[in-house]
């Protein structure tokens, strides 16, 4: 499948490259890729179309104070859920280099977004 998607990619002269499968099995397919600035929607919801159905894509560019996750079906729909900025404002680094944000220490800035991620999709609706 994973040649599939890179080779429809490549039919449309879009910007994907380091394209890499990093876990396939019967139930889950993890691909990790890098494109030039914002998500390809457009191409997303084209390989939804024609080879994937439902599924997840992880978006982050944290330098941009972009962290989220888009969800796709069978028919091109997609549902996006992505951090806001009062989560990157309200992130302090302390002197011995950790991260507290909420009262809470963290070993990794990381963990905060994964862990506020997950808070929001718990609650939204897909």
């Amino acid at each position: 499948m994973l040649i599939l998607c890179v080779k429809f990619l490549n039919q449309q002269g879009r910007f994907f490259f380091d394209v890499e499968l990093l876990n396939e099995d019967t139930s889950y397919v993890h691909v990790r890729f890098w494109t030039k600035w914002s998500p390809p929607m457009e191409e997303m919801i084209d390989i939804s179309k024609h080879y994937l159905g439902t599924w997840e894509m992880e978006v982050e560019e944290l330098n941009m104070g972009i962290f989220g996750k888009v969800m796709f079906d069978n028919e091109g729909n997609y549902t996006e859920v992505y951090l806001d900025d009062e989560v990157f404002n309200n992130i302090e680094e302390t002197d011995d280099y950790q991260w507290k944000y909420k009262g809470k220490i963290y070993e990794s800035d990381y963990e905060i977004y994964e862990e506020e991620l997950k808070r929001l999709l718990s609650k939204s609706v897909i």
